[in-house]
């Protein structure tokens, strides 16, 4: 309900006063063929999440349903702030299935690490080689890309620093509950302690997994590059496909994953209404005022709407495939 009640916000307020009918006439004027390719995109965003699951877990987990989990993982990450729920998610769905608890959590680590240390070399490297750009198109939104930058970075760091040495990342996290025990702020905090080792100890875990398939990290994190490149290249689609020309294909990748970067570690389900608030501003030099409304309404469709509506679908007919399992035995 929150979910819902964000998104129809954040649109009544971009869309207000906006003629429909012209909306919807720029839209269907757009090559299907363009849109069909940025459907494809969205949709493989979350594919290449499954086989990266599956390529990590051994002989003997499937394809089929790997790409199940991750996009059990999707929906569940669009519907809890910044993407908290689709792990737990997931292992939860991979437990079901008879899996290894502590071999899916492994697993579901490095492909979390890798995430976000693409995004971290892809976030750093824009300011190198696209600043005076990047102050052009997003103007007053740069400060949200630095705090997102500076965010994943902390993530990133912390995350290895766990990996790489366990002992002193738990000895300062225990500290932090220690002074928040003593201000109040705390509580519980013998059972955070307890909660903070153990996450300390499936790092370690994570990081011997790693040693062990040093082979296939190379492939992980060029799946990895190419998953991130497949959400912005939708927005490259969705210019060919209004047969706009002016901007090129590198500066229109650069803006989307500023944005992308920007929004990724905000508390919101989805980083719904801030995505489309930032797109519309900062797209405005790309698309034009006549046609950024129209390709924010594609764009978003195809990178979160039309996979969340397929991850949303997978998970309903997963739950009434249990129920009827669960009604035979009875019967």
């Amino acid at each position: 309900m929150f979910f819902i009640t964000v998104t129809v916000l954040a649109l009544s307020v971009l869309f207000r006063g906006q003629n429909w009918s012209d909306l919807l006439l720029l839209i269907r004027k757009s090559n299907p063929v363009c849109l069909l390719s940025a459907v494809f995109l969205g949709l493989l965003f979350v594919c290449l999440e499954g086989y990266m699951i599956w390529r990590l877990s051994g002989n003997d987990a499937t394809l089929p349903g790997c790409i199940r989990y991750s996009f059990i993982g999707y929906f569940y990450s669009g519907i809890t702030p910044s993407a908290t729920g689709g792990q737990p998610a997931q292992l939860y769905e991979m437990c079901k299935d008879g899996n290894n608890a502590s071999d899916s959590t492994v697993v579901l680590m490095v492909v979390a690490l890798f995430y976000k240390l693409v995004l971290v070399v892809i976030g750093l490297m824009l300011p190198v080689v696209w600043l005076g750009h990047m102050r052009e198109y997003l103007g007053s939104w740069l400060g949200l890309y630095v705090v997102g930058i500076v965010l994943n970075v902390v993530l990133v760091a912390l995350l290895c620093g766990v990996m790489f040495s366990p002992g002193l990342i738990l000895n300062i996290m225990c500290g932090v509950l220690a002074a928040g025990e003593r201000c109040g702020i705390v509580k519980n905090g013998e059972k955070l302690r307890q909660d903070a080792a153990a996450f300390a100890g499936r790092y370690r875990e994570t990081t011997h997994f790693l040693r062990e398939h040093k082979g296939e990290l190379v492939v992980i994190g060029a799946v990895t590059f190419l998953q991130r490149s497949t959400v912005f290249l939708i927005t490259g689609m969705v210019y060919l496909g209004f047969g706009l020309s002016g901007s090129s294909l590198f500066h229109i990748l650069a803006v989307q994953a500023a944005v992308y970067i920007a929004v990724d570690m905000l508390p919101v389900p989805g980083a719904q209404g801030i995505t489309e608030l930032m797109y519309a501003a900062v797209f405005g030099g790309v698309f034009g005022a006549q046609y950024v409304k129209a390709s924010m309404v594609l764009v978003r469709g195809m990178d979160f709407y039309v996979p969340f509506c397929v991850s949303m679908l997978i998970v309903l007919a997963g739950h009434g495939v249990s129920y009827v399992r669960r009604q035979r035995k009875r019967a």
